[in-house]
């Protein structure tokens, strides 16, 4: 790790050997659309049109201006040589669509290219061909070119649907991004090729072999069409039960920045909490000293003004050492990391994870913040102010942060993660439309621990009991989403403050207030309709599917690498698909 922030520093302080560098093309997302609050790739193709190669970072940044930058600054080192021409991928959070976005490789006024601005839309469908036919083959969807397929499955929110006529030539960290997102819950669409097949697979990509018209795959499924892929229709694929998600702004939701309130709750967890009053009584008195006392006993009194000059010295540095020492008690003097995460299982350990964090330190650095994962994406969601930080994402991701002395640093982290073992097998599951009896056996490893675990079946949400190595049903027949997502539930709990004292809201220990995060972790888990301003509304669950949520503390795999900050405290949203076995009564 610490060769890669050593590569990123040294490509910023070093002067590029620059040429001439031209952004030939940009591709907002999977296909010209992003899916907004969400980190999704940006995949510019730039060229060197100098006689002399370029070694040097390309940097993106939001803002159009110096004034107007706003979050960390996400870098990429590169290099292309003369003449040549080569895609680079960012992964930038987009959270509006004024937003400017600006590419930079040098210091010169030339050295810098506006980009267009991203549009939001759904999580899409789209046609992955071969880079080489590109532009000769047509089709009815959104065409992207294989090679532009994001090497982590982190990057994929913005992915609904994928149709695929060919083998892609993939290096063997694409083919597991690409399963990973099937695993996930993608959708897969084999069509026939130019030879009237059906294409062959290697690798990790031959579970897509199986010679069935629709399997599974994960929480994914595969579907096979005799045809190919430019006869492929929407509407057909909606009426077979493939509809896409859709979007729209929903000016009237109760939530419209939920990554700004989780961040404002956690931030709440670490704020420092000094001796108000020893602060104002203390600052009361260097007032008085200052003015007053010395003005009336040595000016007044006619004294020697070195005495005036000295009391004087005295007072700013007597007063200035103890509110240093009353100040530097903010939070026990101790490093605080708080987070909550929503985690949607790949397999048994391993899941795609969303995390908000928030780091409180009490000794100023530049802090490399970086996770146990193949690909680590970063974002600093701070929309009214630039952040001094660095982010180089991808492969080895980290987050070079500058974090002053007793303050706090809040960031969004995306990386495929080990968490608990959740291994979970179906043995009851009874009921039509709402369910009436449900065993599902766990293995070692489950977190026993956890604070709450719901089952989403049929629209309605059912609270499970744990115990005995099964999640059975508790009482009741269950909550309609609308019962359960209710404005107060969704209101991410946070006192209000004036100036440094709280006017409202009680204290609550950090636990009990990190576990009221559930019901928003879950309403965004599921999308709920109208829960959210940038409403994103995906298709209802087939009857024979059911995802079950747990909540429960963060595992060890969760945590910073940076042992500075030690262990982080928060809870996680497990997301876990099932499929109804053939052999269950009802």
């Amino acid at each position: 790790m610490a060769w890669r922030i050593a590569i990123v520093a040294l490509a910023l302080v070093a002067p590029a050997r620059a040429g001439q560098l031209q952004v030939l093309q940009h591709i907002w997302g999977f296909n010209g659309r992003v899916a907004p609050g969400r980190m999704n790739p940006l995949s510019l193709e730039v060229a060197n049109l100098s006689p002399e190669p370029f070694d040097g970072v390309l940097k993106l940044v939001r803002g159009s201006s110096v004034a107007q930058r706003r979050g960390a600054t996400l870098a990429e080192p590169c290099f292309i040589s003369p003449g040549a021409r080569r895609w680079v991928q960012f992964y930038p959070c987009t959270r509006q669509e004024q937003e400017a976005w600006v590419v930079e490789w040098g210091f010169r006024v030339g050295d810098r290219e506006t980009l267009r601005n991203p549009k939001f839309g759904p999580p899409g469908r789209v046609v992955l061909l071969d880079p080489a036919v590109v532009l000769t083959r047509k089709a009815r969807f959104p065409v992207l070119p294989d090679n532009l397929f994001p090497p982590t499955v982190t990057a994929t929110d913005g992915l609904y649907s994928v149709v695929l006529d060919h083998m892609p030539r993939w290096e063997p960290v694409r083919q597991r991004a690409f399963i990973d997102w099937l695993r996930r819950g993608g959708e897969v669409h084999l069509v026939h090729d130019a030879n009237d097949r059906y294409p062959t697979f290697t690798g990790a990509l031959a579970v897509l072999n199986a010679p069935l018209e629709r399997f599974p795959v994960g929480a994914g499924t595969v579907v096979r069409h005799p045809l190919p892929h430019r006869k492929l229709d929407g509407e057909a694929l909606a009426e077979k039960g493939f509809p896409l998600p859709t979007y729209e702004a929903n000016y009237d939701a109760p939530v419209h920045d939920l990554d700004g309130e989780l961040f404002e709750s956690l931030r709440d967890l670490t704020r420092p909490k000094h001796n108000w009053l020893l602060i104002y009584l203390t600052s009361v008195v260097y007032i008085v000293l200052i003015w007053p006392v010395n003005y009336v006993c040595f000016v007044v009194k006619r004294r020697d003004y070195r005495l005036t000059v000295l009391f004087f010295v005295l007072c700013v540095a007597g007063c200035s050492a103890l509110l240093m020492a009353i100040g530097r008690r903010g939070h026990e003097e101790a490093t605080a990391v708080h987070a909550v995460a929503c985690a949607r299982q790949i397999d048994a350990d391993h899941y795609d994870t969303t995390q908000w964090v928030n780091a409180f330190v009490t000794r100023g650095a530049v802090y490399p913040i970086t996770h146990d994962s193949p690909h680590n994406l970063y974002a600093a969601c701070q929309d009214y102010e630039a952040v001094p930080g660095l982010i180089h994402s991808g492969k080895g991701g980290v987050f070079q942060a500058d974090i002053p002395l007793y303050s706090a640093r809040h960031f969004l982290h995306r990386g495929r993660l080990v968490g608990h073992r959740i291994a979970l097998e179906v043995e009851e599951w009874g009921g039509g439309s709402r369910l009436s009896d449900l065993a599902i056996t766990f293995e070692d490893g489950f977190p026993t621990d956890a604070h709450a675990v719901w089952a989403l079946c049929g629209g309605r949400f059912y609270r499970l009991q744990v115990g005995e190595g099964r999640l059975r049903l508790g009482s009741g027949s269950g909550h309609d989403a609308k019962e359960l997502f209710t404005k107060d539930a969704l209101r991410v709990p946070k006192p209000h403050y004036f100036g440094p004292f709280r006017t409202s809201g009680e204290e609550e220990p950090p636990d009990k207030r990190l576990q009221r995060l559930m019901v928003p972790l879950m309403a965004r888990a599921v999308a709920h309709a109208g829960t959210f301003w940038q409403d994103v509304r995906y298709p209802a669950l087939p009857p024979d599917r059911m995802q079950i949520f747990i909540y429960a503390p963060l595992p060890e795999g969760f945590r910073l690498q940076e042992p500075r900050f030690g262990e982080p405290m928060g809870y996680v949203l497990y997301q876990i698909e099932l499929r109804k076995p053939e052999k269950t009564h009802g």
